[in-house]
C-alpha cells in the first residue's frame, strides 16, 4: 500500500498565501468565513442510539469531534488559543490536534514543532473554504468550520452543532510499541448512520490519516513576539502518515516512525477524511501499548 508520510520539522518555507494575525482576521472573519451546512439529522442504524444530546456509539461513547488548531510559538495571539485547545482536549468527545505552522518562523523565533506540511494543510482548508488568507490562531472543526482559534463562544457553538451530526463510520483502533522508533497500528471501520453519506463505503474517496501526537510540551521562548515567555502546547502533532481508506470491513495495518527524541507521553490518532470536501468522517485515538526501550 502506497504511503505518504509527513513528519514535523522546523524550518521556514516561502508563503504561498497571504498570512494574517488573529487581530486582523477577526475584523474580516464574518465576510470570509465559509461553513458548509451540516447534513440533517439522519436515521441511525443499530450501532447507534439517539439521545437528546446527539448520537451515541454502541459502546456508549459519543463519536469524536476533531478540533484542529493552527498555531505558532512565534505568534503573540496564539497562547490563549493554545490554552483553549488544552481545555477542549479534556472533553471526552473531542480529539484535539495542534498543528504548528512555519510561516511565522521569520519573526525571530523558530517554532520547534513547526513544519511546512502543517502550513500546507491549513492552506488546503483555506482553498476548500474559498478563503483568500490563512492566519493564526485558527481552529477547524471536523474539517468543515474554520474560525479564530481563541473564540471560545464560537468553539462551543460549533461543538454543540457537531454533537448532533451522526457519523457514517465507527473505527476500532489498536497501537502497540514495536521498538524505540516504531509503533504498529491497526484500524478497521464499521458502517454507522446513513450509508448514503460520502465514504460510508469509503474506498477511493477518503484518506486515512495516522498521527503521532505528544500530549503536552513546554517551551521557554527566547526571542520573537513571545520572547521571555514559557509556552505550554497541547496535543502537538509530530507526524502524519496518509493512506488510502479501503472502506468498511477492511482492516488497515501499518507502522509509523517515532523519533527517539520525542517523549513517552504519546498518543496515536486516526482520522478518516473525505479527499475532496475535507469533511472528517470518523476519528479515534489511543495510547500505544507497551513502552519504548
Amino acid at each position: 500500500m502506497d504511503e505518504e508520510t509527513a513528519e514535523g520539522n522546523a524550518g521556514a518555507t516561502g508563503a504561498t498565501r497571504r498570512r494574517e494575525s488573529a487581530a486582523s482576521q477577526r475584523r474580516a472573519a464574518d465576510s470570509r468565513r465559509r461553513s458548509r451546512p451540516g447534513p440533517g439529522l439522519l436515521a441511525l442504524c443499530a450501532l447507534w442510539t439517539w439521545t437528546s444530546a446527539g448520537p451515541v456509539a454502541a459502546d456508549g461513547a459519543p463519536p469524536l469531534i476533531v478540533v484542529e488548531l493552527f498555531t505558532s510559538q512565534g505568534c503573540s495571539s496564539c497562547p490563549p488559543a493554545d490554552r483553549l485547545l488544552g481545555e477542549l482536549a479534556e472533553e471526552g468527545d473531542v480529539l484535539a490536534l495542534s498543528f504548528h505552522v512555519d510561516y511565522w518562523n521569520r519573526l525571530g523565533w523558530t517554532d520547534p514543532f513547526s513544519a511546512p506540511q502543517w502550513s500546507q494543510r491549513q492552506e488546503e482548508y483555506a482553498r476548500r473554504q474559498a478563503s483568500d488568507s490563512v492566519y493564526t490562531p485558527q481552529m477547524v472543526i471536523d474539517g468543515r468550520h474554520g474560525f479564530v482559534g481563541s473564540d471560545r463562544a464560537e468553539a462551543s457553538r460549533l461543538l454543540e452543532r457537531q454533537r448532533r451530526d451522526p457519523r457514517p463510520l465507527e473505527l476500532a483502533l489498536t497501537a502497540e510499541v514495536a521498538g524505540p522508533s516504531r509503533v504498529d497500528v491497526t484500524v478497521e471501520g464499521t458502517a454507522a448512520g446513513d450509508a448514503e453519506r460520502p465514504a460510508a463505503a469509503g474506498a477511493d474517496v477518503a484518506d486515512l490519516l495516522v498521527l503521532v501526537v505528544e500530549r503536552e510540551l513546554v517551551t521557554p521562548v527566547r526571542r520573537g513576539e513571545n520572547g521571555g515567555r514559557t509556552l505550554r502546547n497541547h496535543r502537538v502533532v509530530r507526524s502524519l502518515t496518509r493512506l488510502p481508506w479501503p472502506g468498511v470491513g477492511e482492516p488497515v495495518s501499518t507502522s509509523v516512525a517515532v523519533d527517539p527524541a520525542w517523549g513517552d507521553d504519546l498518543d496515536v490518532a486516526v482520522v478518516v477524511q473525505h479527499r475532496e470536501t475535507l469533511e472528517i468522517l470518523a476519528a479515534a485515538h489511543v495510547s500505544p501499548r507497551g513502552s519504548r526501550p
